[in-house]
């Protein structure tokens, strides 16, 4: 059998997709993924022009790429039946089912030719069989259902009914503006502002006739050499159609007349009332910016009086010039922002709200993430530098994202861990400047989303997260017991680690000594180097913080007056708590100078004058 060649133009790159065929689509690429597992057939439908061919391609294009040793044919049932018809004639028959039987993916379009044909459609059903058998994939395009197609064997009837049925409707007014920029582009050509929005209002029938007005207006534009205005646009195709005749909708048919009226005479606009003119040129001047003007045009229905024709134009360029603003401000937020895509919003002053409600959107997505502290750093540690933990953290720093991902670190006084976590995530912004580094803590992140939440930003809050080059995490231990947080932070995890960013995180506990946390997120946080900070660790770093005045320096150890506190002491036995921690008093020599966090536990970088020699312990 001699297949068709698959177009290499119509691939889903350059379908487009709307509300009218998502479903289609969406289907379309589970079988190319899938051949054979799910859907069999696909039975698509629909009127003529609206794409069938197009998505057969494209699921064939799509399954090649995919599965490069499967056997995929493209033919309308037309060529199917005339080689199948001259495989009989010349006595072929077992050939040639012995060659279909091989076929992964079998792609027939335009099935509907198969009524009365019965001795095809027996031939086929042995064809089909076999294929299946062999759980190869059948996908069928039509322009009516199965159970609209006259003269068809109940068995081809059943079989294509076995799996799913699909329609493509006609594309909404946002799907034909898509369509018309789209093959505008595939032409290497622009369009002036307005004139896609101008086409895609006018009622073709299908998609072919939308590209075949579009083709006309291209084709003005390359043989004048100049730019097809959207003023234009109607005149220009009526005259390719032979006068298309325009379906009245709501608010279109009384400024479809008036369109008809100003293309007229002068005299026709001379005689309209004052008021019409004002909004009929309101009309054409925003139309011809790109702008969307029901409302303008439902004024103009109303035959308005001059004070209402005004009013309504005046909140009109209000609402205009704010989404004007809008598209600026997000522009500025994120440059590139798919948002910029969305003119069915930044071009609708109806839709306004949607439209501020987009750049709220954008805005939180462009929000800062938490930085970890400036003067935080390797330098400012009190830390012994050779210490597994500070020389991993080093490493990580050096080939962030490829060594010692993910990066667990716990202590269990929660002192040096901070210290060292925030150290690593301002090395790392530090060294990296053009990178994002996020560096918070767990009870910061619940909060965080609890607030995106209440605002109805979680799509932004996890787009934000997912901007960072790197994500620090202490004390996630505080997320034990929370749900949505722990999922938040799983699938942030996997999108960051997919795409190669440095993940730290700290507790006071080792992973398996994390409670309430859940298993498949403590998995990935043990998942890198696990380090710990030991106590001696910690306790050398309280040890060698200086005293705050000479005299604590220099002065004996009293014994205290009677009813006096004691004196803190240095701890001495490794389980002892540190002074100035929060299992041990903050009021002794050893604490002075060193002032609590809010918390309730020393500062995470102590000052400098810390790495001086600690005082003498007295007798």
């Amino acid at each position: 059998m001699r297949p068709f060649e698959l177009d290499a133009r119509l691939t889903f790159d350059t379908y487009v997709v709307g509300a009218g065929n998502r479903l289609t689509c969406a289907a379309a690429r589970r079988i190319a993924e899938s051949p054979g597992t799910s859907y069999n057939p696909l039975f698509v439908y629909s009127a003529s022009g609206l794409g069938k061919t197009h998505l057969l391609m494209a699921v064939g294009h799509h399954a090649r790429r995919l599965h490069p040793q499967l056997e995929i044919v493209y033919a309308s049932i037309e060529h199917f039946i005339a080689e199948l018809t001259a495989a009989i004639e010349a006595g072929e028959r077992d050939a040639f089912r012995n060659l279909v039987q091989d076929i992964g993916l079998l792609l027939l379009d335009d099935v509907q030719f198969l009524a009365g044909h019965q001795r095809m459609q027996e031939e086929l059903i042995r064809v089909w069989d076999a294929l299946t058998a062999r759980g190869g994939q059948v996908v069928l395009a039509s322009d009516r259902p199965p159970p609209e197609m006259d003269r068809l064997d109940s068995r081809l009837l059943s079989r294509f009914s076995g799996g799913l049925i699909v329609d493509i409707g006609a594309p909404d007014y946002e799907t034909r503006v898509a369509i018309v920029r789209r093959k505008a582009e595939e032409r290497g050509q622009s369009l002036a502002a307005g004139v896609a929005e101008a086409l895609a209002r006018i009622p073709f029938g299908n998609v072919r006739e939308l590209q075949g007005a579009l083709n006309r207006l291209l084709a003005i534009q390359e043989l004048e050499a100049r730019t097809v205005t959207a003023a234009e646009v109607a005149a220009a195709v009526g005259t390719a159609t032979g006068g298309i005749r325009t379906r009245p909708g709501a608010g279109y048919a009384e400024f479809s007349g008036f369109v008809e009226a100003v293309s007229g005479t002068v005299a026709e606009i001379v005689a309209a009332s004052a008021a019409e003119q004002l909004l009929a040129a309101a009309i054409l001047r925003w139309e011809g910016e790109g702008f969307r003007t029901q409302r303008l045009e439902a004024a103009l229905a109303r035959s308005p009086s001059i004070d209402e024709a005004e009013a309504a134009i005046a909140a009109f360029e209000a609402d205009a010039n704010r989404l004007r603003e809008i598209e600026r401000d997000i522009a500025r937020l994120e440059p590139g922002a798919p948002e910029l895509q969305r003119t069915d919003l930044l071009r609708d002053p109806d839709r306004r709200p949607d439209a501020e409600r987009l750049l709220e959107e954008v805005a939180e997505r462009a929000r800062p993430l938490p930085a970890p502290p400036a003067e935080a750093g390797f330098d400012a540690l009190a830390l012994p530098a050779d210490l597994l933990a500070v020389r991993a953290a080093r490493a990580a720093v050096d080939q962030p994202g490829a060594r010692y991902n993910p990066f667990y670190v716990h202590d269990p006084e929660g002192l040096s861990k901070s210290a060292l976590l925030a150290a690593l995530a301002a090395e790392l912004r530090r060294r990296y400047p053009e990178r994002t580094v996020a560096f918070l803590d767990g009870a910061a992140f619940a909060a965080d989303l609890i607030g995106a939440i209440e605002r109805n930003r979680v799509d932004a809050f996890r787009a934000r997260y997912r901007r960072a080059d790197a994500l620090v995490v202490d004390d996630v231990d505080a997320l034990a017991g929370t749900e949505r947080a722990q999922e938040e932070l799983f699938h942030l995890f996997e999108a960051l680690h997919r795409k190669g960013a440095q993940v730290a995180f700290g507790a006071r506990t080792p992973p398996r000594g994390l409670v309430g946390i859940e298993d498949r997120l403590r998995s990935r946080i043990a998942s890198g180097l696990v380090v710990e900070v030991p106590e001696t660790a910690a306790l050398l770093a309280a040890a060698t913080a200086p005293p705050a005045t000479p005299t604590a320096r220099a002065a004996p150890r009293a014994a205290p007056a009677a009813g006096a506190p004691a004196p803190a002491i240095a701890p001495t036995s490794p389980n002892a708590a540190a002074p100035g921690t929060a299992n041990g008093p903050a009021d002794g020599p050893a604490a002075a100078g060193r002032p609590a966090s809010p918390n309730g536990r020393a500062p995470a970088a102590p000052p400098a004058a810390a790495h001086a020699p600690a005082p003498p312990r007295g007798p």
